[in-house]
């Protein structure tokens, strides 16, 4: 279980523990797994090889899929689309 995010150019560092989600880093979720995360509330579930990119206020997702749940249906999140950066999904997530 767990995902991946490169080090250096030749290198990825494996996470199998809790930990928080670096910033600006692409992160690959292994195969054959997945990961759950929280945020203040939300519950983020990533898939089996989904890869993205958390941001300060939103998710760029460049594969993969994403479950997002919320305690409060007003809640909103932005979710990037990797291959068309100019394109903008703000997504009403339902409790």
């Amino acid at each position: 279980m767990g995902f991946l995010y490169p080090i250096n150019p030749e290198k990825t560092k494996a996470v199998n523990q809790a930990t928080f989600l670096p910033f600006n880093t692409k992160l690959s979720v292994r195969p054959k797994s997945g990961i759950e995360t929280l945020a203040a509330g939300y519950q983020f579930r990533f898939g089996s090889s989904t890869a993205f990119v958390c941001e300060e206020q939103s998710i760029e997702l460049f594969s993969g899929s994403i479950f997002v749940r919320s305690r409060k249906i007003t809640n909103v999140i932005e979710i990037l689309k990797a291959l068309r950066p100019q394109f903008v999904c703000p997504v009403q997530v339902l409790a």
